[in-house]
């Protein structure tokens, strides 16, 4: 074999060898591709966070109002996750003012303010809330993160007061609201409340409120079939605010039998478990008293 000859075949298996691995380096990128599209974003189910930040009752002790931060959002999954867990997808954030009506049981919304910041991180809003004959009065600040400065800086929401009688809200300078009840502060105004109520009290007297009067239905961002929102009950799946919108849209959606079929698939479930592992038959039976209770009461009402 002559010199020439020599140096095309090395020319040859040189080119076959640069071929195998642009191949491999070819299927290596299209299986990180796969696993990032097939593994990665986010959960399709919502949690949802809700807290109450500030309330006053009325003067003549029959009703209350209050504020509460609302937020709907989707955890990460996969390579999202990381490197600390990754951040959740909002796909709603507000504040909204309301009353309760305690002798009527009855909710209604008098302020919102739509993509606010941080809506449910109670340190970082400063909302005073006052009630004096038929006029409310109402402060929301917050902060917000300043990134030339390195440092939170206070925001205006709003200033407002609303009149019962009228049944109208009516936006306020800070200056403005309500001269006794407002006192100075550092970085802004605020109404002080001389009458607030626990949280865990506004969630007890509003726990049977229907979600729509709320004026928010976190289910919008969350459209699955009627058979997934069976399965998450069943599996105790997503936080207690998701499951209590999911046995209402059920009950919205089925009659009274189809809900005694999905008693039953609970039931069957129980005596599965009661026979393999007594310990997971117990946790899962107490787990889901709450769902069961509710779900038992909608079988009752006639559509």
């Amino acid at each position: 074999m002559n010199e020439k000859s020599r140096k095309n075949k090395d020319k040859g298996e040189k080119s076959g060898t640069l071929s195998c691995l642009e191949r491999s380096a070819i299927i290596s990128a299209l299986m990180i591709l796969i696993f990032i599209t097939t593994g990665c974003g986010y959960e399709n189910r919502i949690h949802i966070w809700a807290v109450f930040h500030a309330s006053a009752w009325s003067p003549a002790g029959d009703a209350f109002v209050f504020a509460r931060g609302y937020q709907v959002y989707k955890k990460p999954k996969g390579l999202y996750r990381f490197p600390d867990g990754g951040r959740s997808k909002k796909l709603h954030q507000s504040i909204s003012i309301y009353i309760f009506d305690v002798t009527r049981g009855k909710l209604s919304r008098i302020a919102f303010y739509d993509n606010t910041p941080r809506c449910a991180l109670k340190q970082f809003w400063d909302i005073g809330l006052a009630w004096e004959e038929n006029l409310i009065s109402c402060s929301i600040n917050t902060k917000e993160w300043d990134k030339e400065k390195k440092k939170y800086r206070p925001v205006d929401i709003g200033y407002f007061s609303y009149d019962l009688i009228k049944k109208e809200k009516r936006d306020l300078a800070p200056e403005t609201v309500s001269e006794h009840i407002r006192k100075g502060k550092k970085g802004g105004k605020r109404i002080r409340s001389s009458m607030e109520l626990p949280s865990r009290e506004i969630q007890d007297y509003t726990k049977n409120v229907p979600i729509s009067d709320w004026g928010v239905n976190p289910l919008d961002y969350c459209r699955l079939s009627n058979r997934q929102y069976v399965k998450d009950l069943m599996t105790f799946s997503g936080d207690r605010n998701y499951r209590n919108a999911v046995i209402e849209h059920l009950g919205n959606e089925l009659g009274p039998d189809d809900i005694k079929k999905i008693l039953k698939r609970f039931n069957r479930r129980m005596e599965k478990l009661k026979k393999k592992d007594s310990y997971r038959y117990l946790k899962y039976k107490y787990s889901i008293e709450e769902i069961q209770h509710r779900l038992k009461n909608l079988s009752t009402k006639t559509k």
